[in-house]
C-alpha cells in the first residue's frame, strides 16, 4: 500500500512539474545597445559601496582597430566585501546574458572580474584592498 501511495505522489509531482514547465513564460530577455550601458550598471553598483567614478582608474587596452577593452581599477577598505560587489554586479548583468567569472589573487589580495559574452571579454574589473581607504565618508567627517 505504501508503495502505491509513493508511486502516485511521485507521478503527481512529475505531472505538476511538467505542466509548470509548459505554461510558465520565459523571463523577458534584456538587451544592451552600447557598452556604456554596462559601465552605468557597474558604477551604479559601486556607488552602493561608496565608490565614486573619481575613485576608479580606467585603462584602455586596444584589441584591434575596432575594439578596445576597458579595465576598471579601484581600491576598497578591507571591511568591504569584494565578493558581495561581484555578486551584485553578476546579478545585474545576468539578465543581459553577460557572464562574470572572477579570480582571487590571495597574494595581492586582489579580485579580478571578467565580463564577457559570446566568448569576448569586454570589461575587466580589478578590486584592490587599500588599508588607507576610508570606509565611509560619514565616518571620516566625524573623526
Amino acid at each position: 500500500m505504501k508503495k502505491k501511495i509513493i508511486t502516485a505522489l511521485l507521478a503527481l509531482s512529475c505531472l505538476i512539474s511538467g505542466l509548470l514547465l509548459l505554461f510558465m513564460e520565459a523571463p523577458p530577455q534584456r538587451t544592451l545597445y552600447t557598452l556604456e550601458e554596462i559601465d552605468d550598471i557597474i558604477f551604479e553598483e559601486l556607488e552602493a559601496f561608496k565608490v565614486t567614478r573619481d575613485q576608479v582608474r580606467i585603462r584602455l587596452t586596444e584589441i584591434d582597430s575596432t575594439f578596445s577593452r576597458k579595465t576598471l581599477i579601484f581600491s576598497l577598505h578591507p571591511s568591504y566585501s569584494k565578493t558581495l560587489i561581484h555578486q551584485n554586479i553578476h546579478k545585474k548583468l545576468y539578465d543581459y546574458e553577460i557572464d562574470s567569472p572572477a579570480k582571487m589573487n590571495m597574494r595581492d589580495d586582489q579580485l579580478s572580474i571578467y565580463l564577457y559574452s559570446n566568448n569576448t571579454v569586454f570589461r575587466t574589473i580589478h578590486i584592490l584592498t587599500d588599508n588607507s581607504t576610508g570606509k565611509d565618508n560619514d565616518q571620516e567627517k566625524t573623526n
